[in-house]
């Protein structure tokens, strides 16, 4: 269902692209990189960019991109992501039980991606990408799906938190 209304294909294996909006810092290089990567799991993979609304011109030719709010609505439609490190997309795949390999941004001044995508590494949420090197690695061991399922395993395990009861407590005190 969800790939229907993205207009996505039923018969591959999709990958999430979201590496942040780019404005902050460059991440074509990165965003390059994913793309290459996930061509060369196979003909059965394909990946799905997430289009900015805030750059006017994609320069990744015709990669199937798609924009949708909130994305997180969506995750079933994807085998695993690519993401930046920043609170929302940890949250959200953890949560939605999405393999992913983070991205951390390291030019945010007042945001750690470095210490948050070190913690969902260390906890076994995810898998952690500082180079395009490592990028390109954590891509193709997403590529194998044992690895996936131990993520997803690992982040079923999570208590499912709405943020309802901590804050009614709040409010009673």
């Amino acid at each position: 269902e969800a790939r229907e209304r993205l207009h996505l294909p039923q018969d591959k294996k999709l990958v999430l692209i979201q590496l942040g909006a780019g404005v902050i810092n460059k991440n074509e290089d990165e965003i390059g990189a994913a793309i290459e990567a996930v061509h060369q799991l196979g003909p059965d993979w394909e990946p799905v960019l997430v289009r900015n609304p805030l750059k006017r011109h994609s320069s990744h030719g015709s990669v199937t991109s798609i924009e949708a709010y909130p994305l997180v609505k969506y995750f079933n439609a994807f085998h695993f992501g690519v993401f930046a490190g920043g609170y929302n997309s940890c949250q959200e795949a953890a949560a939605a039980a999405l393999p992913a390999v983070f991205v951390p941004n390291t030019a945010t001044k007042t945001d750690d991606q470095i210490r948050r995508v070190n913690g969902m590494v260390e906890k076994g949420l995810g898998l952690k990408a500082k180079s395009l090197d490592e990028l390109k690695a954590a891509i193709c061991q997403l590529g194998d799906s044992e690895v996936r399922e131990t993520l997803r395993w690992r982040m079923g395990d999570l208590p499912s938190l709405t943020g309802a009861a901590e804050a009614a407590e709040v409010l009673d005190n």
